[in-house]
């Protein structure tokens, strides 16, 4: 940009459209094994590391900044790993909004982590924050399921209306259930408010 440099945005794939407006490029799409790497300046406070992304297409709106990814769409941010069957990457507003489509479910990982899955996923690129929207998460200590997910930046994690349990039916024999659930990563501990056990959904 003319005013403010944020970084430096380069895609390749096997075939690049760029649609012109009065001499202006006004969009851009790129299909076959599509690839985006976007280098923040120094000068750049608000994202810290280099986002690479890749889809099957990519669709990119240079008015808006908006990268729409399509078919087998990932985000890497640091340690980040984020998928999903769309991606919206806003370079504008340094927001991944991944969503479900045929039937493959937005996914976010950091680390060596196991990946959490859910219907619809906003990650803030600035606060390196993420929300997931009905969130299902198998970790070592158990398996965690609830109707919003919000991982901070040191990979605590916090859950709304959240069932815990070891059992990995789709309808659980036992879980604990809580309307406030927070799992410290750091110690493998969790703390929920209040904390209720079900035995075939009998409290």
């Amino acid at each position: 940009q003319d005013s403010l440099l944020k970084g430096i945005n380069n895609i390749s794939g096997d075939t690049i459209l760029i649609n012109l407006i009065e001499n202006f490029i006004d969009r851009m799409t790129i299909n076959g094994g599509a690839i985006g790497l976007f280098k923040p300046d120094k000068s750049n406070k608000d994202v810290n590391n280099n986002i690479t992304y890749k889809a099957e297409n990519i669709n990119y709106d240079l008015d808006t900044e908006i990268a729409y990814l399509m078919n087998e769409a990932e985000v890497i941010y640091g340690d980040t790993y984020l998928t999903g069957g769309e991606i919206e990457t806003s370079l504008n507003d340094n927001i991944v909004i991944s969503k479900t489509k045929e039937g493959i479910l937005p996914s976010v990982s950091t680390g060596k982590e196991e990946p959490t899955f859910g219907d619809y996923m906003t990650f803030d690129l600035t606060t390196e924050m993420g929300n997931i929207v009905n969130g299902y998460n198998e970790i070592e200590i158990g398996i965690f399921k609830g109707e919003n997910f919000y991982t901070a930046p040191n990979n605590d994690v916090y859950i709304d209306n959240c069932i815990f349990t070891s059992c990995d039916l789709d309808e659980p024999h036992y879980y604990f259930g809580s309307k406030k659930m927070k799992i410290i990563d750091s110690k493998e501990q969790i703390i929920a408010k209040p904390m209720i056990l079900y035995i075939q959904d009998f409290p």
